[in-house]
């Protein structure tokens, strides 16, 4: 056994210890009674808002990679980014963390790329200019909420991210401190050249201020839409979450549902769902039943219809992909 195949299982056998001791500790912590009747009196009827929300969220998230592909996209179309977006959806339940898929989105745009390092890059910008607006909804919760955080720790470590967050927000707007200038002729390492070529399309990126503030501007309104699901989740437990304190609460959940310790977040999510909303006097039951809600929409509802147009409609998108390909290549020539 290698040591890649030994350290690959390692992580794994850690992940899934972590995963049994957080379902262990949520199961002590609830009341199985109480769970029944929280159950009993769901009002899913709001269940649909939030399942269209996420799929309005699927286009805002595409729109805002084709801005960041800016004049590199090869008119590639949004609803092609947006079935690469819900696809890679389905992949992400098979990764650790929130952030899984994103692999198969770089590869599956990639041909679209004159550059090799585009996917690359508007695919992981896409991902920090939404770490950095939460950070920035993080500040504005702390600022509104701060009466409601219970523990100090926590009230101080979101406080140093959102000032992070707030600080390489103006740092990424200046777009001038962002420069190497290195010979590529001269570089004969084809790795090393694949990182300079992703770090030139990471510098062509940030010196585009309209682009930047665009795609933060889109993070930002994705960072309130999330706020919004929540709120209909409270709805659909008969529970009226009072909405300036989620700009708090939320960011918290996914700042931690993020963290790469659990297998696909399992646990951790629910763990995260139930502390924080005790902050707003929901019982155990309550806001474990909002977490699970949390988990059908956007951890089994989506991918799966992401499955579905994937192993339906794959043969048929990736040739109107070629299609779009070689039209592009045309209009290139003289």
């Amino acid at each position: 056994m290698d040591s890649t195949t030994w350290h690959s299982r390692l992580i794994q056998a850690f992940q899934t210890m972590i995963l049994l001791v957080l379902i262990a500790y949520l199961v002590s912590s609830l009341s199985f009674r109480e769970l029944g009747k929280v159950l009993l009196h769901l009002n899913i009827g709001w269940l649909i808002v939030p399942i269209l929300l996420h799929l309005g969220a699927v286009w805002l998230n595409a729109y805002r990679w084709m801005i960041l592909l800016n004049d590199d996209s090869c008119g590639v179309p949004l609803w092609r980014l947006a079935y690469s977006q819900i696809v890679g959806q389905f992949f992400n339940v098979f990764l650790p963390s929130d952030m899984g898929g994103d692999v198969y989105k770089m590869h599956d745009i990639h041909k679209f790329c004159k550059s090799p390092g585009k996917s690359v890059v508007s695919v992981l910008m896409t991902r920090v200019f939404g770490f950095l607006m939460m950070g920035v909804t993080l500040a504005m919760g702390i600022i509104i909420s701060h009466n409601i955080i219970r523990l100090k720790c926590v009230f101080w470590m979101a406080t140093i991210y959102s000032s992070l967050a707030i600080l390489f927000i103006i740092l990424l707007i200046e777009g001038n401190w962002l420069r190497l200038d290195l010979k590529k002729k001269e570089i004969k390492n084809k790795y090393f050249l694949k990182l300079v070529s992703i770090f030139d399309e990471l510098c062509k990126m940030t010196i585009n201020r309209k682009l930047v503030l665009s795609a933060l501007f889109l993070a930002l309104v994705f960072q309130i839409l999330l706020i919004v699901v929540i709120f209909f989740y409270g709805l659909t437990v008969n529970v009226i979450l009072p909405f300036h304190n989620l700009f708090l609460i939320a960011p918290l959940i996914m700042l931690i549902s993020a963290l790469p310790i659990s297998i696909n977040s399992m646990g951790l999510r629910e763990g995260a769902f139930v502390y924080f909303l005790n902050w707003l006097g929901l019982a155990n039951e309550q806001g474990m039943i909002i977490a699970l809600l949390s988990r059908s929409v956007s951890g089994v509802i989506i991918p799966l219809l992401g499955g579905i147009l994937f192993i339906l409609f794959r043969k048929h998108i990736d040739k109107s992909s070629e299609n779009i390909g070689a039209n592009d290549s045309k209009a290139e020539c003289p």
